[in-house]
C-alpha cells in the first residue's frame, strides 16, 4: 500500500529581513565670492635725492704780500740864475762919466749894464724812491651750486592683495546615506505532505495460468 499524500499550501521564506542603504547625491547650487588673485606684497620704490641752492664764498687767491716801489718824491723850485753879469760899457751920448773917441771924436758916456738874470723852475728831488711790503687780501668769489639736502633712498610701498569675484558651485546639502528596512519575502506554495506510510500487507490475487 503506497504512502498516503495530502496537498498542503504554506508561506514559506524567501528571503530574511533586512536592510538597505540608499546614497541620498549631495544637492549644489551656485554662490558668488572673492578669490584671491594675487597675494598681497610690496615694492621697494627709488626716492631720487633732494637738491637745493647755495651761494658761498670760495677762495680764489689767498692772502700775500707784494713789494710796491714807492717813487721819489720831487718838489716845484723856482730860482733866478745869472745869465749875463753886470758890466760896464761906453756907449755915445753924456753921462757922468764921460770921454771922446779920438777916432772918430764923438762923445762917449760910461754906461752900467745890471746883471740878467732868469727866472726857472725845476723840480728838486724830496725823497728818494724806495720799496715797501704792502699786503694784499685774499680774493673770494661769490658763487652760486645746487648740492645734496636729502641724498637718495628707497621706500616700500605695501601692495594689496588682488581678488576677483566668481561664481562657484556650492554644495548646499552633503551627500547622505539612509538605511531603508527591507521586509522579509514569503511565498506560497503547495506542496504534498505524507500522511501516512507506506505498507506491506498480504492480499489474495487471481493468478493467470500459462499453458505450455
Amino acid at each position: 500500500t503506497p504512502a498516503k499524500y495530502k496537498v498542503v499550501t504554506e508561506k514559506v521564506l524567501v528571503r530574511e529581513p533586512g536592510e538597505k542603504i540608499v546614497v541620498i547625491p549631495a544637492k549644489y547650487g551656485w554662490k558668488t565670492e572673492k578669490v584671491l588673485v594675487r597675494e598681497a606684497g610690496e615694492k621697494i620704490v627709488p626716492v631720487p635725492p633732494k637738491y637745493k641752492t647755495v651761494t658761498e664764498k670760495i677762495l680764489v687767491k689767498p692772502a700775500s704780500e707784494k713789494i710796491v716801489t714807492v717813487p721819489p718824491v720831487y718838489k716845484t723850485v723856482t730860482e733866478k740864475i745869472l745869465v749875463k753879469p753886470a758890466m760896464t760899457t761906453w756907449k755915445k751920448g753924456r753921462g757922468l762919466r764921460e770921454r771922446v773917441d779920438g777916432a772918430t771924436g764923438e762923445i762917449m758916456c760910461l754906461v752900467e749894464t745890471p746883471p740878467v738874470y732868469k727866472t726857472i723852475t725845476k723840480k728838486v728831488l724830496v725823497k728818494p724812491a724806495t720799496t715797501k711790503t704792502v699786503p694784499v687780501p685774499p680774493v673770494y668769489k661769490t658763487v652760486t651750486k645746487r648740492v645734496i639736502d636729502k641724498p637718495a633712498t628707497t621706500k616700500r610701498i605695501p601692495i594689496p592683495a588682488v581678488y576677483k569675484t566668481v561664481k562657484v558651485r556650492t554644495i548646499i546639502q552633503p551627500a547622505q546615506t539612509k538605511k531603508i528596512p527591507i521586509p522579509a519575502v514569503y511565498k506560497t506554495v503547495t506542496k504534498r505532505v505524507k500522511v501516512a506510510d507506506p505498507v506491506l500487507k498480504w492480499k489474495e490475487v487471481k493468478c493467470r495460468t500459462i499453458v505450455h
